[in-house]
């Protein structure tokens, strides 16, 4: 019987299709043996089983090879000379730190995403990629005293900012890329540091690379990187493409290493860490080539922190995390420091990066952008089931995501009681969209907590008039503190057990304690003026009956890390204040500076 044909031309199409695709794949394993230009090694292969189609994995006979076909140059590493640490986000960020620390550096000779403070209070302070940009860019050769001295170690170097959405206070978005940005390598050698210096870079495999991105940073990238780098990020329909994304890695590296091969009789040395090494074999490597005792990388790339002994609050002996994969979602209550990590990721990565109660909604508004809580845009994503921060703004981290508002006829609205740990399948919902992601847990003490919920406007009492229902809400307002403190360490254990049962996901369990601050420097290692306390309650204020009294709605508080003026929002945002006066912004009360200590 002949073949209709419809199902021919079905069976033709799917079948170019899949020539094209091993074509693809065929091109893409050229380009991945092709990274190795120093070397000469074809080390990458994509694997036709196991992972499926597209994934990568290494062949026995080339994992032989790995150690002999690192690419090294004939000058040995110099302590005075500078050292670039180039790696695409997601290559060990928080281990690579420890490791020069580890071996002597300090914040005197090693810079990690910041310059060291300027003692001229008014310069702000600037990002190691603001600081290399000019450097790059100038037409003249500028003396290394103003952006660093030749025994400088550089972490962290791409410089991201994101636009700033308030209309009354608008700002571009920015971007700087010492690998990607045309001629930038080449103005680094001749002109910036033209005695020469090191190059590190870490490598991963490719694949699980690309699946360690948020979904936001390609869209980033692409938005606001390409307009001053020949759009060499990934372009638009491309940002969440896996092959994009492998071709950018490809390129990345290529770049790299093209520049060393050509820069090898200026004394500039190449060292590659291969992350699908075991930790020793890279220490000992590193002792090798860097003259820095192997014990250092083992020690930093593996630990655990917090143990019972130094605070019961928290789970004992977490595996320490070498990277953060954003978005990272906090999980704590309301009084449980959410302010105070909200501005210690805001000082350590840059104001824009966390995004506190409040946010600008960039989707479903007349006018482009909307000021909204995180909590209603997170409802509204939800109930439209879709992406739980799609539109809710360009932060990396995102605390107090809880709202709280009263029904108001008069406003056409209606009432909101949402925690995304306890309502709407809110981490189900995170992890379905960032299965990469990252939850950070803050722990207080129980009955400090309620005792600060109390003298925060009675804040339970809101919650109980509010009819915050479910996941062990106490129902009335006369409930006992020993229910209210059941309740908060049952959340607690609903996090918990949640990230137990989701692995992919990284976990970060903190004290709100005086055991925090060594041990989140121990993790992120921030600057440790970082770390504060934060939106303080009034210790005279035993029970206040009103919230704050409303000031400015655009009054900002200045970043002491940046130098920017920065809106401090409050911890509850409620359609009708306690007054009964109708709040200026619809659906929301009147924004009040957080208070500080």
């Amino acid at each position: 019987m002949p073949m209709p044909t419809t199902f021919r031309v079905v069976c033709a199409v799917i079948g170019l299709c899949a020539l094209l695709g091993m074509l693809f794949e065929e091109r893409l394993v050229l380009q991945l043996k092709s990274v190795d230009v120093m070397s000469g090694s074809s080390r990458v292969a994509i694997s036709s089983t196991g992972g499926g189609a597209g994934s990568f994995s290494f062949p026995e006979s080339s994992k032989a090879a790995l150690a002999s076909s690192i690419p090294t140059s004939p000058v040995a590493f110099d302590a005075e000379k500078p050292l670039f640490v180039l790696s695409l986000v997601n290559h060990y960020d928080l281990a690579i730190p420890r490791y020069f620390e580890c071996a002597g550096y300090n914040r005197s000779n090693m810079v990690n995403r910041w310059m060291p403070v300027s003692t001229n209070p008014k310069e702000k302070r600037r990002t190691v990629g603001q600081c290399l940009r000019d450097k790059v860019t100038s037409r003249t050769r500028i003396t290394t005293s103003s952006c660093g001295n030749n025994n400088h170690v550089w972490l962290n170097t791409q410089f991201l900012q994101a636009p700033r959405l308030n209309p009354k206070r608008f700002r571009a978005h920015d971007c700087f890329d010492l690998v990607m940005s045309p001629g930038a390598l080449t103005h680094l050698a001749e002109n910036a540091y033209p005695q020469g210096g090191t190059i590190l870079n870490v490598i991963r495999d490719p694949m699980e690379w690309v699946q360690t991105l948020s979904p936001q940073l390609p869209k980033h990238w692409h938005e606001w990187c390409n307009d001053n780098h020949n759009n060499a990020f990934p372009g638009l329909g491309e940002v969440n493409n896996k092959r994009s994304l492998l071709g950018f890695y490809l390129e990345y590296q290529n770049r790299i290493k093209e520049f060393v091969a050509n820069n090898n009789n200026q004394n500039w040395n190449y060292v590659e860490i291969d992350l699908r090494h075991s930790h020793q074999e890279i220490g000992a490597q590193l002792q090798q080539q860097l003259g820095i005792d192997k014990q250092c990388w083992v020690d930093s790339a593996v630990g655990n922190f917090g143990t019972e002994e130094d605070d019961p609050l928290i789970l004992a002996n977490q595996p320490r995390p070498n990277d953060i994969t954003y978005p990272a979602l906090v999980t704590a209550m309301p009084k449980s420091g959410t302010s105070t990590i909200n501005d210690y990721f805001g000082c350590g990565l840059g104001e824009w990066t966390a995004s506190h109660q409040w946010t600008w909604m960039t989707h479903d508004s007349p006018k482009g952008v909307k000021e909204i809580t995180i909590g209603e845009c997170m409802v509204a994503n939800s109930e439209n089931n879709t992406d739980i921060l799609k539109g809710c703004g360009n932060a990396m981290v995102w605390s107090d995501t809880g709202v709280l508002r009263h029904a108001n006829r008069k406003m056409k609205t209606k009432g909101i009681c949402y925690l995304p740990m306890l309502h709407m399948q809110g981490l189900e919902r995170f992890y379905n969209a960032y299965p990469r992601g990252t939850i950070i847990h803050m722990v207080r003490e129980t009955s400090s907590w309620i005792s600060s919920v109390k003298r925060w406007n009675n804040l339970h009492l809101r919650w109980v008039k509010g009819k915050c229902m479910g996941a062990g809400f106490p129902k009335h307002v006369d409930a006992p503190d020993r229910e209210w403190e059941q309740f908060y360490e049952g959340v607690t254990e609903i996090v918990r057990s949640f990230v137990k049962s989701h692995p992919s996901l990284t976990y970060i369990e903190l004290p709100l304690s005086e055991n925090a601050a060594p041990m989140v420097h121990d993790i992120f290692r921030f600057p440790k003026s970082c770390w504060g306390h934060s939106n303080v309650n009034n210790p005279d204020n035993k029970a206040v009956s009103q919230p704050p009294k409303a000031k400015n709605a655009t009054s900002p508080v200045k970043d002491v890390n940046t130098g920017v003026k920065n809106e401090k929002l409050p911890p509850l945002a409620l359609a009708k204040n306690a007054t009964g006066n109708t709040p200026r912004m619809q659906g929301f009360a009147p924004k009040t500076p957080a208070r500080r200590s």
